[in-house]
């Protein structure tokens, strides 16, 4: 599908293409027949136009614009693929607008709680001790291959050896404690998500009559809409 023709299904209600003029993923949440409230240390940008979207499926698919030009379906996972009404729908779109290093911080420091103090303790010092063995593992790699270089095969030799041995030792110490820190990493990791604010809220509302769709030049709204606050 070529940019000409998803504007033209945005347009008609088909999508809403969000043009964030940046690559990466972008953490969506979809709000259905309700009004978004953020959280008070959250900060949002409401955008001024509302548009037309028919979800005539009964399910609302999230995903990158080049996932909608494939003929194959890319969208596959459940977290991706929304249930909703069939029904034309109203869509407003809220931006999330506060620093992302805070919301990083904020996201950790309730990650943390998900933790006692002794596992929060365990599970640092376990982390610091994988990027340490990182660090060593990558310092012993690259004095190998400036062995090579300089042609001095034996530094080769033993950059090799000082590397196996490091994640022979790592792979040991792993096996020993067993899987309480992937345990802990993931009930760590799962509290860090669902504390993490959402990069966009779709507030959607039902609605009888279709609406005029399209689709968002965020960079391009944000800016006018600061102009006028200004």
């Amino acid at each position: 599908m070529s940019e000409k023709e998803l504007e033209a299904r945005a347009a008609n209600g088909e999508l809403l293409a969000i043009h964030t003029s940046a690559d990466g993923s972008y953490r969506v949440r979809i709000v259905v027949d309700e009004d978004f409230h953020p959280a008070p240390e959250q900060h949002y940008l409401t955008l001024e136009r509302e548009l037309g979207i028919h979800l005539e499926s009964g399910t609302a698919i999230v995903g990158g614009c080049e996932d909608f030009r494939r003929k194959d379906s890319m969208i596959t996972s459940e977290v991706d693929q929304i249930p909703v009404a069939p029904s034309w729908y109203r869509a407003r779109i809220h931006v999330e607008d506060s620093d992302g290093e805070l919301r990083e911080a904020r996201a950790h420091d309730e990650a943390e709680k998900a933790l006692t103090p002794a596992e929060l303790a365990t599970y640092r010092s376990e982390a610091s001790s994988n990027r340490s063995v990182l660090v060593l593992c990558v310092l012993a790699t690259a004095i190998s291959f400036a062995a090579l270089v300089v042609h001095r095969p034996i530094g080769f030799v033993i950059g090799a050896i000082a590397a196996a041995l490091i994640l022979t030792a790592t792979w040991q110490r792993r096996r020993r404690r067993g899987d309480t820190y992937e345990r802990m990493h993931a009930r760590y990791q799962s509290a860090f998500d669902a504390a993490f604010p959402p990069d966009f809220v779709l507030e959607l509302h039902r609605t009888e009559a279709p609406l005029p769709g399209g689709s968002v030049e965020l960079e391009d709204v944000l800016s006018m809409q600061s102009k006028r606050r200004a």
